[in-house]
């Protein structure tokens, strides 16, 4: 097995990827001059935007939760060049994959309530929405009016295929090389693609990693900046740190020890029964150097862990 094909094998042992399909109707027509009764302007020059179909209290639900669960799962898990799908660690797959499943409950219940509503809200739009406007743009003209408001009710998909335009689904996948394939491998492009690829995915782990500890040390250190020598968090800010340090412990599936033992110097500096404003400070400052300082072969020491090689350990002030 060649070292490109160790490193594949050992990154799904550690995970999957999930790819998150989802799609909304956007709601909206466009303007166009020959509704509106005025003279096309130049495209270069000028586009004219557009109107609801629907008002913002309905559209937008399904919109919301689609941004929601995009967040969510972006939050816990790592972009792959590969593809537009997201890699998830193992320990943490279940976890996501129950939240999804919460999020398309919410999406399909939005769905349905815009479908309850279609008819009414259609007839509704047209007549207290468009055909004002249009009788503005139009001077009145009832004809017009008409035949404006009818092409503008023509953008409307019919009730029945309202399903089709809405979409909320994933799937898991892994990816790896055929022994028949691989063998043959001699392109030396490939090979380099290969290699980048493997390479950007790691490094992105590991940028993703050290923004998220630093986030965390100066999230820790702007709690405390506003409060006397000795502090107190409270049970909000700690269940917020703690669940940060959670996922960056299982986002770190390369076991890097800088991150562990860096987030480690933040729980306990919070944990202390007795924490000091300075001291939290001089914590959060020797994590925030620290982990910028240290991570620079961060990625080559990821490919060892994950290839059989040992993890690297750091001295904190």
């Amino acid at each position: 097995m060649t070292s490109k094909e160790k490193l594949i094998d050992a990154i799904f042992r550690h995970g999957v990827l999930i790819d998150l399909h989802m799609s909304c109707w956007q709601a909206k027509a466009k303007l166009e001059p020959e509704v509106l009764g005025i003279e096309a302007p130049s495209p270069k020059l000028i586009t004219l935007g557009s109107k609801r179909l629907l008002s913002k209290r309905l559209a937008d639900k399904p919109k919301n939760i689609i941004a929601a669960a995009r967040f969510y799962l972006n939050n816990r898990s790592h972009g792959f060049p590969l593809s537009r799908a997201r890699f998830v660690p193992q320990e943490h797959l279940k976890v996501i994959v129950d939240k999804l499943e919460e999020y398309e409950v919410r999406f399909l219940e939005s769905v349905e309530a815009i479908k309850d509503e279609y008819e009414m809200e259609r007839e509704r739009m047209l007549e207290q929405e468009w055909r004002p406007e249009l009788e503005r743009s139009l001077d009145g003209d009832p004809e017009l009016v008409d035949t404006a408001l009818s092409t503008v009710a023509d953008s409307y998909p019919l009730p029945g295929d309202l399903r089709y335009r809405y979409a909320f689904y994933w799937t898991l996948f892994n990816i790896s090389m055929p022994e028949d394939v691989s063998t043959q491998i001699t392109n030396v492009k490939t090979e380099e693609a290969m290699d980048r690829n493997l390479q950007q995915f790691i490094g992105g782990c590991v940028e993703e990693l050290q923004g998220k500890v630093t986030e965390l040390a100066s999230q820790v250190k702007s709690l405390v900046e506003d409060q006397g020598d000795i502090i107190a968090f409270s049970k909000t800010s700690r269940e917020s740190i703690q669940a940060k340090i959670d996922t960056i412990k299982v986002l770190n599936f390369f076991n890097n020890a800088v991150v562990e033992q860096t987030v480690e110097v933040i729980k306990s500096s919070v944990d202390d029964p007795f924490p000091s404003r300075t001291g939290i400070r001089n914590a959060a400052d020797a994590v925030m150097e620290s982990i910028q300082g240290c991570m620079d072969d961060a990625v080559q020491s990821a490919v060892d862990a994950l290839t059989g090689g040992g993890k690297r350990s750091i001295e904190l002030e």
